[in-house]
């Protein structure tokens, strides 16, 4: 890893690639903050850093980019030098870790809350649904269940991921226990997460087709090209293949040695006989 990189600890650098990417295909700071499940404060002091660095400039402030954002934004765009920083460490091993979305989490109501939730109410078919953000998280409260959006995970294990996924819900499905006195049961996912992982290929080949399966999709969305797997075991046999390539790569090259040698044995034989 370069210089460049050496600006950023290891654990920080896919934080400052998905901001990179984002900054990079227009959207605005708050806009990525949310894309990528961090703080806001903590989004603009990678920002204040990244601007520090000459990676990304401050554009004019535009209104009315987004019909859903009020008042003005303000738009960056990469220098030179950070169009560079990004080339490179997208090159790296990081940009092959997982980052895990689309992750909901559902436990079903045991005790029905004594507290009233004033949450924000939303129409349905037949009944009504309640939205709110609770300890930085989104929980939608059911007739019957909680839903817990988790935050956007990033690593290099998609168990691991799923294990920290989980572990984030149960600790604020305790908070929302004590807090409306209400008993939740064990969770369980609501519907498949998604493991991207990205790959710079990829982003070409979603211009001419689209693909979903069983295990995995690849698609035009909004951002850098990634394949989200639904499947830990496909995300992590994906990730693997490198290094199991090489290892075939490396046993094909000890076999022709060999076969080599026993070539040569064969045509030293002839001679003798």
């Amino acid at each position: 890893m370069s210089d460049y990189c050496s600006n950023f600890r290891q654990k920080n650098l896919n934080i400052v690639i998905a901001l990179l990417r984002g900054l990079r295909d227009g959207d605005y700071p708050s806009l990525i903050a949310r894309q990528i499940g961090l703080k806001r404060n903590l989004i603009h002091y990678y920002i204040r850093k990244l601007e520090h660095l000459d990676y990304i400039k401050n554009q004019e402030s535009v209104e009315g980019y987004h019909v859903k954002t009020r008042g003005a934004i303000t738009l960056y765009h990469l220098t030179p030098n950070g169009s560079k920083f990004l080339e490179e460490i997208e090159k790296k091993a990081y940009s092959s870790k997982v980052r895990l979305h689309n992750c909901y989490w559902l436990y079903p109501i045991i005790q029905q809350p004594e507290i009233k939730i004033d949450w924000r109410r939303v129409e349905l078919h037949n009944w009504g649904q309640l939205i709110g953000r609770e300890l930085g998280l989104t929980v939608r409260k059911n007739t019957n269940s909680v839903e817990i959006i988790a935050s956007v995970l990033y690593g290099d294990d998609p168990y691991e991921l799923l294990f920290r996924s989980r572990d984030e819900a149960n600790n604020l499905a305790s908070y929302l226990e004590q807090k409306f006195l209400m008993t939740l049961g064990r969770p369980k996912l609501s519907r498949k997460p998604h493991f991207g992982i990205y790959t710079p290929v990829v982003g070409k080949w979603s211009e001419n087709f689209q693909l979903d399966t069983d295990s995995g999709k690849i698609d035009r969305s909004k951002g850098s090209g990634e394949i989200d797997w639904t499947d830990p075991v496909a995300a992590a046999n994906f990730l693997r293949m490198p290094n199991r390539l090489e290892r075939i790569e490396n046993s094909l090259e000890t076999f022709a040695k060999g076969m080599d040698q026993h070539m040569l044995l064969i045509t030293e034989l002839r001679e003798l006989v």
